[in-house]
């Protein structure tokens, strides 16, 4: 019985041990969210978070796709697609997602440069 009771505690422990994550199902629900993202990281990092947050949350976005916006379904459109990336992140790989696409972005300008 106290194997049991152990493991159950050592579970509930490692679930409450979890990051939070981006939930972009609304834009009240994403706000709360990246503001509880944030908090969870340390000092040090919570700059280099809001950088990246801008570029994943642009990364799926183009020029054409700004200029086109200017019905309520283009704009619902256009906010789909700036969620879309960030949703269910953690901090951590909110950054790491910004390093690739950044990465992605400089080789396709040295491609197109060549």
């Amino acid at each position: 019985m106290k194997k049991i009771v152990g493991v159950l505690l050592l579970s509930f422990l490692l679930a409450g041990c979890e990051k939070p994550k981006i939930d972009s199902s609304t834009d009240d629900a994403m706000k709360s969210s990246i503001a509880k993202v944030r908090e969870s990281l340390p000092e040090n990092k919570r700059d280099e978070f809001d950088n990246a947050l801008k570029v994943v949350a642009f990364s799926n976005i183009n020029m054409a796709d700004l200029m086109r916006a200017s019905s309520e379904s283009d704009k619902e459109d256009l906010s789909k697609k700036m969620r879309e990336p960030l949703s269910g992140k953690t901090g951590d790989e909110i950054i790491s997602y910004a390093q690739q696409v950044t990465a992605e972005r400089e080789l396709k300008q040295k491609e197109q440069a060549i």
